[in-house]
């Protein structure tokens, strides 16, 4: 048996409940066990590697903890739980699982695990379970109250998965290189379209990514544009500004222009609602954060804690009695918010 001096304060902490509580009630005593190791999950104290182990052959964690899988997910950030690196990884020496790192929301990649969702082959998915001998996750696309037609199931290998991030972040680098090496403003509108004619989020872009080349061409642009006489800078900008109107006004009228607008407007296609900025989402979704923002227009609403109500993979962070609503990185003004009530009860 570890020693006091040895052990993790993690560690430490569940064995001082485990000698101390009285066990007059097998139920007390190993609910008082499982409190205590999910709230040192919970609360960052630092796990060793084997204390999940341990736990396990010292400490009859089979009687007390009723879903490892469950406390796994809290380390990971799930539950509204808080990340714990060491806790992940004491489980998934337990579980002899490999880390399943995926970037959704932001560049840094988190841990997956049961009830995580993120986007597959253009679905919203939900992790159900593990393989860990195969190196294997099952996914569920995530139903929508709207939805009539059944989910669709999938089986996603380890490299597989790592293949699709690598794909995701090789795209994003093409662009940003191209971006760098810019040097008139011309070369970053065709940029632009090339971006645009890649996919939407649905297919071939994150979110994130479609942020991160936004601002990065912004900023390219301002550095080149202070090189520029302000005559041959108001010329271009104004042809600019008229072409982007043309194909955004296009766009909105549903013809295939594959670009990315910086104003925002939106579109019905399918049983998709897609966004100018190159975002979409399952338009059973749109229709559920429609009533969520109509709820709030006058009394105003904002995210407490930087979570908020989400919209598949993206979530609500604002509603404004006058500026709109901010779902993700975008700001949807009011105009566009009463625009979509239209185009659904056509």
């Amino acid at each position: 048996m570890k020693s006091k001096r040895s052990q993790s304060p993690a560690l430490a902490h569940v064995m001082h409940v485990s000698h101390n509580a009285p066990r007059q009630s097998h139920r007390r005593f190993n609910n008082a066990l499982y409190s205590a190791l999910r709230n040192s999950v919970r609360s960052g104290m630092r796990f060793d590697e084997n204390d999940i182990q341990y736990l396990s052959a010292h400490a009859r964690m089979h009687y007390w903890l009723c879903y490892e899988e469950g406390t796994y997910a809290l380390a990971c950030g799930g539950e509204s739980g808080s990340y714990n690196l060491s806790a992940a990884i004491a489980f998934e020496k337990y579980f002899g699982r490999v880390p399943w790192l995926w970037a959704e929301k932001t560049k840094t990649p988190e841990r997956l695990a049961i009830g995580s969702q993120f986007t597959w082959q253009g679905h919203l998915v939900s992790v159900t379970s593990f393989n860990d001998g195969k190196k294997s996750l099952i996914a569920c696309t995530v139903q929508h109250e709207e939805q009539t037609v059944s989910g669709r199931r999938f089986r996603i290998t380890h490299d597989e998965l790592m293949a699709k991030r690598k794909e995701y972040d090789d795209l994003r680098s093409v662009f940003e290189k191209r971006i760098s090496a810019a040097r008139e403003l011309l070369q970053l509108d065709e940029i632009q379209i090339a971006i645009g004619a890649s996919g939407t989020t649905s297919d071939v872009w994150r979110h994130f990514d479609l942020d991160i080349l936004r601002d990065l061409i912004k900023r390219k642009h301002d550095a080149i544009s202070r090189t520029m006489d302000d005559k041959d800078f108001v010329a271009f900008e104004a042809n600019r500004q008229a072409a982007i109107e043309n194909n955004l006004d296009r766009w909105i009228a549903g013809e295939d222009i594959r670009q990315h607008f910086s104003t925002i407007r939106i579109r019905i296609n399918g049983q998709r609602l897609e966004v100018s900025n190159g975002n979409s989402v399952a338009l059973a979704a749109a229709r559920k954060a429609l009533s969520f923002a109509a709820k709030f227009r006058k009394k105003a609403w904002k995210a407490q804690h930087g979570r908020g109500t989400k919209v598949e993979n993206f979530e609500f962070k604002e509603i404004h009695p006058t500026n709109g609503v901010t779902i993700g990185c975008t700001v949807f003004p009011w105009s566009e918010i009463e625009r979509f009530k239209t185009l659904l009860s056509k």
